[in-house]
């Protein structure tokens, strides 16, 4: 997602990452919340955890949330959840929106569903889809529970496509095809 936000020309930014060492200016990397300047005022802060580790990150990130709405895209958290975890950290007014990208978003080809409580504003929500529309197509759902329904569907969708690839591939193979081409015509009929 960081790949097709800084194509589309992210507003500086500062990107919490452990596993990351540069990004290009005037971006700038942290490794630990502990890292983040105190002074730091974010449009948006961007969720984009493991879920389990949100027990973790919420309480670090709670100063923050103060200021701006969080866009979560962890699976199986709910806006609930996260909003009592920020409010058990000192923030109990955060406004958390829940976002599901899927894999096609890392080429800019995705599709985002997003669900916004009623206490998100309109600008909250403007702000979202547009970081969202950087890197695919976005849509939005009344009601959270709805959010199951697409993460099984769009979320969990990419990997049924690689399957039917796959065995488009090995059917082709089967039919007396080269491994090579099988694999070339499936990709490309898939794709396409």
């Amino acid at each position: 997602m960081l790949a097709g936000w800084l194509a589309d020309g992210l507003a500086p930014s500062v990107v919490l990452d452990r596993h990351r060492d540069d990004i290009p200016a005037p971006h700038r990397v942290v490794r630990d919340a502990a890292d983040l300047p105190r002074d730091f005022v974010p449009s948006l802060i961007v969720l984009a955890a493991k879920p389990q580790k949100a027990a973790e990150v919420l309480p670090a990130l709670a100063p923050f949330a103060r200021q701006a709405p969080i866009l979560s895209v962890m699976a199986g958290k709910t806006v609930g959840g996260l909003t009592a975890a920020l409010a058990d950290a000192g923030c109990p007014d955060a406004v958390v929106i829940r976002a599901m990208p899927n894999t096609p978003s890392a080429i800019g080809q995705g599709m985002t569903v997003c669900y916004a409580p009623p206490g998100a504003s309109d600008a909250q929500r403007a702000l979202c889809e547009r970081i969202l529309s950087a890197i695919g197509d976005t849509a939005w759902v009344t009601r959270e529970e709805q959010m199951d329904a697409v993460t099984a569907i769009s979320g969990s969708g990419p990997a049924y496509v690689f399957l039917l690839a796959e065995l488009m591939e090995q059917t082709g193979t089967a039919l007396g095809l080269p491994p090579e081409l099988a694999r070339r015509i499936a990709r490309r009929t898939v794709s396409g």
